[in-house]
């Protein structure tokens, strides 16, 4: 049970202003489907195929999470760059109007 209680936590740490509802109520599924496999296991704890089972619940949730936190830090870092980008490009139209401004002046 350790293992959903980190799951959630990671879970939590995701931002929410990054992750579409759809995403979360995925997240929310895989966590889910790691309990009810782990629950099996209380039944049963000697049945090696509904511990594995519940092994491996935990890993698609650890990877979904991960794979999640990995997808907002690269849109994070395009968002930046794209923004860095409009800026360099204002400042060259910008410059490209004063230079034109500057030949209108000098043919005056």
């Amino acid at each position: 049970m350790r293992e959903i209680g980190a799951l959630r936590n990671e879970a939590r740490a995701l931002d929410p202003r990054t992750i579409d509802e759809k995403i979360v109520a995925e997240v929310d599924r895989v966590i889910g489907d790691a309990a009810q496999a782990i629950d099996e296991t209380i039944a049963e704890p000697e049945d090696e195929s509904r511990l594995i089972g519940a092994c491996e619940a935990i890993v698609v949730a650890r990877e979904r999470i991960e794979a999640l936190r990995a997808t907002a830090k690269r849109a994070g870092e395009i968002v930046g760059r794209s923004i860095e980008l409009r800026r360099q490009a204002g400042r060259q139209l910008y410059d490209a109007l004063l230079t034109q401004e500057d030949h209108r002046k000098l043919g005056s």
